[in-house]
Order: C-alpha cells, then structure tokens, then sequence
C-alpha cells in the first residue's frame, strides 16, 4: 500500500462527510467530498445546496473536453483515481470564478492545507508545474 493511500485512509477515518459554503477570503474549508472528476483539472464539490464545479489551482493538464489533447485521458485518470471518492479541504483562489464559471480553488488532504493536492499532480507526469501561493484569510 502507498503512503498516499494510507494517508487518505487515515483522514477518510479521523473525519466526517460534509460539505462547506462558498466562502471568500482564502477560508478553508472542509473536510468535503469529492463528488465527481471531470478531468485532469476540474472536480465536483458541494457547497451549500449547490453543487459546483471547481477548477484546481496550481494544475494544467492536457483537455479531454471538447477535444481530446495528448495525455488528456491519463491525467484525467490519475486525477480520478487520486480523488474519486475521497474529502478534501478547499481555499478559494484570488479570483473565486474563470471565465466558464468555475470555482477556482485549492485542494488540500488536510487542514492548512498541509498536503496540496497541486504537489501531487506535479509528482505525475501529466501537469505542467505552477508555483502558487495559499492566500490567509
């Protein structure tokens, strides 16, 4: 078993489901579950009564939507086996939506954001690498 997969296990067990509200001002958020992995980039998270798309911060990866870039479906497939099923901690970026009304946020294993999800994606190689900075609310 990986170290990955032990350290989900262990936050799948010492924490609850919920969801958050969509809060501004880089409030963290969670723990939250993972609804649904569009691709290599983007995720489906609750937030309220409201189920929203959320674009990853700090990840680029190659399209499977509308057409299929190459590697498109193998980040796509790591990003689903990373978070499918799983919870997270979510912060929202400087800008809460991109230009097809998507939430942009950061993804974290843990509380403070201490595991990004963005420093696992850089470990494959599917994801261009993008420094970023958790903002502190």
């Amino acid at each position: 078993m990986r170290l990955d997969q032990i350290i989900f296990i262990l936050t799948l067990v010492l924490t609850g489901c919920a969801s958050a509200q969509l809060t501004p001002n880089g409030a963290l958020q969670g723990p939250i579950p993972v609804l649904q992995v569009f691709d290599g980039d983007t995720v489906e998270l609750p937030f309220g009564e409201v189920d929203e798309s959320v674009r990853l911060i700090g990840i680029d990866t190659p399209e499977t939507y509308p057409k299929t870039e190459p590697l498109g479906p193998e980040a796509s497939a790591f990003t689903k086996a990373l978070l499918r099923g799983r919870e997270v901690y979510a912060q929202l970026g400087v800008e809460e939506r991109d230009s097809y009304r998507r939430v942009l946020a950061y993804l974290g294993y843990f509380h403070e954001l201490a595991f990004p999800i963005s420093r696992e994606s850089q470990l494959s190689s599917f994801s261009e690498e993008r420094p970023f900075k958790v903002v502190r609310g």
